[in-house]
């Protein structure tokens, strides 16, 4: 990813207060609850871990490049989940081309395990119903996505049989636009296509929806928490409530269902969203010296609920 393709997002949403340190984490991908609550409540989860390694030098002065052509207005998921659903779609999409074709040996655009997994058991379910239900579900993706942008890039990334994808930079030239600009534009179309298959209905294309994973230690709190107190869990995994707690904020962010309501109040929750559509505060203090609910955990499931809202945004 092109990181000026990305700057004037970041610049847009993130909240001043916050140091340009934590924004980095963002970027590279620090595997903290901090980071993944950072990301949620400044709208940057689209960029978290978008560029491992990226140095931090460089990271401060890309923010200085400003780009006020780009829209900026991307849907709450992590970038790695829009990435592993486009490549099970790819990889889909070239999958059942070349069946269509009669023609079983080729070289898969993606090795990844989980991905060909998941797509043998698209395929085996398409097979039992009906292999052209694929095709419905590909033609009204693409038109969704035809219908939000006005354009559909993602489908010269697609490989079938006898069709190669482009490169960025061929691409870039064959629509006569910035490099840059087509990287974000490419980006806001697979965020998309993940809102799509969370929210929108399909025959099969559903089961692509992505995840990203939890922690270990958080996957036995989630294996725990809808049955037990949050007292009853820490007591049963050995750890400190404060820790089942950042759990809970870390499943509500990656989209693990989790009810939350057992532990805030729909008056407090309502309050707290108030709060974080008037304030631009990032650090979580100022939230509590300007709030009526006067709780940490209480104030992290309304900011992170008020973030995360768009999840929920019907598609038409």
């Amino acid at each position: 990813m092109h990181m000026n393709s990305i700057s004037t997002y970041i610049r847009t949403h993130y909240r001043e207060d916050k140091s340009i340190k934590s924004l980095w984490n963002i970027v590279t991908g620090a595997r903290t609850q901090q980071t993944y609550f950072d990301a949620s409540m400044q709208h940057l989860l689209p960029v978290y871990e978008i560029a491992p390694g990226y140095p931090f030098e460089a990271f401060t002065s890309m923010l200085s490049h400003y780009d006020k052509q780009r829209e900026h207005i991307l849907f709450p998921y992590f970038y790695l989940a829009s990435e592993m659903s486009f490549k099970t779609l790819s990889l889909l999409i070239q999958a059942s081309s070349e069946m269509s074709y009669g023609t079983n040996r080729y070289v898969p655009v993606s090795n990844n395990l989980i991905v060909q997994s998941q797509v043998k058991e698209v395929i085996r379910q398409a097979k039992a119903h009906d292999f052209n239900l694929l095709q419905l579900d590909f033609f009204k993706l693409v038109n969704l996505v035809q219908d939000k942008f006005k354009h559909s890039y993602f489908v010269y990334k697609i490989t079938g049989h006898d069709v190669h994808p482009r490169n960025d930079e061929q691409l870039a030239r064959l629509l006569n636009i910035e490099t840059s600009h087509l990287k974000f534009k490419l980006l806001a179309e697979k965020n998309y296509i993940l809102h799509l298959l969370r929210n929108e209905s399909f025959h099969l294309l559903n089961q692509l929806y992505y995840k990203v994973p939890l922690h270990k230690n958080t996957a036995r709190t989630y294996q725990l928490i809808n049955s037990y107190s949050i007292n009853e869990t820490a007591r049963l995994l050995r750890l400190r409530e404060h820790t089942i707690q950042d759990h809970i904020i870390e499943m509500m962010i990656k989209d693990y269902p989790v009810e939350f309501s057992r532990f805030i109040n729909a008056d407090e929750l309502q309050t707290i969203v108030n709060l974080y559509s008037q304030l631009t505060y990032g650090k979580l203090k100022s939230f509590y010296e300007h709030s009526e609910v006067k709780d940490y955990f209480k104030l992290k499931i309304g900011i992170a609920y008020a973030s995360l809202m768009e999840r929920n945004d019907h598609v038409h």
